[in-house]
């Protein structure tokens, strides 16, 4: 039974999320470029905001630091865009690689915050994760010849394959990338959060000492959760 409901869960959202795709593909159509780069930020916005309720809505751990987490993703993006585009990468590679990129930097990091806080609560995780919030600013400033200072970095994106046209925008281009990520956010999300290890995470959250005891890794829990 609870196998048939996992399947029926997971086909429920792989349709939920095919139907809002393909309403964003047709909504960027009648936007303005600008509109598109608006709904780009947005969407990439969406993604750290999914990450944060899991964190925050789901396990109950109060962190502070997410949008530096956030910033540790785009620099990795960048700066690897920037190198493959040196190195004359065309094609999807200077897409995939980036975004890969920047979704293992964040990850370890936030593994090495989740570790380092993974027996504290309350203010004293959020002291800690406040630190991240002021760490990767200095670092900016620091090597700002590298990292670009207060002004940041540009990504370099390709332009859209030549299949969809000589004309097609670049910036619903740019919407059609960040929408398709965050969706694939949401739904994988919304499977975790329904599955067995949501469970565990609302175990944790509601008394660790009964999870300890139900045999759930309350640690390992945490730190996966960052």
């Amino acid at each position: 039974m609870l196998e048939r409901l996992s399947h029926h869960t997971l086909l429920r959202h792989l349709l939920l999320t095919l139907a809002a795709g393909a309403a964003l593909v047709a909504l960027t159509y009648g936007l303005s470029p600008y509109r598109s780069y608006q709904l780009a930020t947005g969407a990439a916005y969406l993604c750290a905001t999914a990450g944060l309720t899991l964190l925050v809505g789901l396990s109950g751990q109060l962190s502070l630091g997410h949008g530096a987490l956030m910033a540790v993703g785009a620099y990795a993006c960048a700066l690897t865009s920037a190198e493959l585009g040196d190195a004359g990468t065309t094609g999807p590679l200077l897409l995939l690689v980036p975004l890969t990129t920047a979704v293992l930097a964040t990850a370890v990091v936030g593994a090495v915050v989740g570790l380092a806080g993974a027996r504290l609560h309350g203010p004293y995780l959020a002291g800690l994760t406040l630190t991240l919030t002021i760490v990767v600013p200095a670092i900016t400033t620091t090597f700002a010849d590298r990292l670009g200072g207060d002004q940041g970095l540009s990504v370099l994106v390709e332009p859209a394959p030549a299949a969809l046209g000589a004309t097609f925008p670049l910036e619903r281009w740019q919407a059609w990338i960040a929408c398709g990520a965050a969706l694939l956010t949401v739904f994988l999300l919304a499977n975790l959060v329904h599955g067995r290890f949501g469970r565990e995470v609302r175990a944790v959250r509601d008394d660790e000492v009964a999870a300890r005891l139900a045999g759930i890794d309350v640690a390992r829990t945490k730190v996966l959760v960052f």
